[in-house]
């Protein structure tokens, strides 16, 4: 008995080490975590209030000479929403409850205007708006009226901006292989343009000839990014500090035998689990991945030490059965704060799921349906995306 008992316990301890193996960063002072996205997860149906307290929409407002299209690229601040459109590459600024301020910048060659925008970030309590167009290597500065105020010279061509505390803005670029990474990859500069720190990632790669997927967020007062081809997530702060504080493993994912032999490209990335990107809240991290052509969502739950993939609820949609105003469900795109998620979705597909949605008996008790029914009332086809948003617990 005592026998079969040691087994037992050998087993599961063995398990827990495969799934999430606590280890320490290069400093030895703060332990990380091994994730493994193994083969073996399984799918659940999740209801949204599992996750969430609330959920509401904003209806990106319509301006004469601008459209929107799908693909967008959100920053909020405490009153406004910063959108850059990744199709048209504009840049547009809107109010909290989604009415149209005004476009900022265009494209061209004079000193407030950029020749390819490559992201932007909002500094509302300081009243700047940032502008990285990298093919010209400036950061624009412009304030909430639209003013142009200055540019900052910059040496790399990041793809990132963020604004950090203390007047300071951190700059990203992936990893791009050796052959060609002539710069750091993470800048860390003041509002005049000072370099204060200078960071470089380890190049996997040799030569690379594919595109390094990455996402940057900020969570308790750090920044935190990840990429393909390191399969860790970071940390920085605006110390200039690095860490690491995941490191991602799993069965279906590129071997490093391949990074190091120069195997992996673009034409075979597709046999291997993909992450596209990852959402970090309190309790749970969201990795949005690929194989085979096919796109799931892995979820880590941190307390339960426990990993499972979402499918779609009742209405076979994938994402968050929404039980809390019985609209749409939620499939979260991103993160517009540390409480908040947020996807992007289409007016065509918004009324579409909307008709659906009518045909379901809900009781006219729940305030919460009625408030969404109102909203989907003043929906057009021609609308401009809806922002859905999700308040976690």
């Amino acid at each position: 008995m005592m026998i079969g008992n040691r087994l037992a316990f050998l087993i599961a301890f063995l398990f827990l080490l495969t799934n999430l193996n606590c280890q320490r960063d290069a400093d030895g002072k703060k332990p990380l975590k091994s994730i493994n996205l193994n083969g073996s997860i399984k799918y659940r149906s999740i209801n949204l209030s599992q996750i969430a307290d609330s959920v509401s929409y904003i209806k990106l407002g319509k301006s004469s000479d601008v459209t929107l299209s799908n693909s967008l690229d959100v920053d909020f601040s405490e009153n406004y929403i910063l959108v850059k459109d990744d199709l048209t590459r504009n840049l547009y600024l809107f109010t909290k409850s989604g009415d149209f301020r005004r476009s900022l910048s265009s494209k061209g060659l004079k000193d407030n205007e950029y020749s390819f925008l490559s992201d932007a970030a909002i500094d509302e309590a300081n009243n700047l708006i940032f502008l990285l167009d990298s093919r010209r290597k400036k950061i624009l500065l412009f304030n909430l009226d639209g003013a142009y105020l200055k540019s900052l010279d910059i040496e790399n061509r990041p793809l990132k901006i963020m604004v950090l505390n203390n007047k300071k803005i951190l700059l990203f670029t992936p990893t791009i292989g050796k052959e060609h990474a002539k710069y750091p990859h993470v800048y860390i500069l003041d509002y005049s343009g000072k370099v204060h720190f200078k960071v470089d990632l380890v190049e996997p790669f040799k030569k690379q000839d594919f595109y390094s997927r990455f996402c940057i967020y900020k969570y308790k007062n750090k920044m935190k990014f990840w990429q393909t081809s390191i399969n860790k997530i970071f940390s920085i702060q605006d110390t200039g500090k690095l860490y690491t504080d995941y490191i991602i493993s799993g069965e279906n994912l590129v071997p490093n035998e391949y990074a190091v032999t120069g195997k992996t490209s673009a034409r075979n990335l597709d046999n291997f689990l993909q992450i596209r990107s990852v959402i970090e809240t309190e309790s749970k991290l969201y990795f949005y991945v690929v194989l085979q052509q096919r796109r799931d969502i892995i979820i880590y739950d941190k307390n339960e030490n426990f990993f499972y993939k979402l499918r779609g609820g009742k209405k076979a949609i994938l994402g968050f059965d929404n039980d809390i105003d019985y609209g749409i469900a939620f499939l979260p795109q991103n993160q517009a704060d540390e409480s908040h998620l947020y996807a992007v979705l289409p007016s065509e597909f918004f009324l579409s799921e909307f008709e659906k949605i009518k045909k379901h008996s809900i009781r006219e008790s729940n305030n919460r349906h009625q408030i969404f029914i109102e909203f989907s009332n003043t929906v057009r086809e021609d609308d401009n995306p809806i922002l859905q948003i999700v308040k976690i617990k």
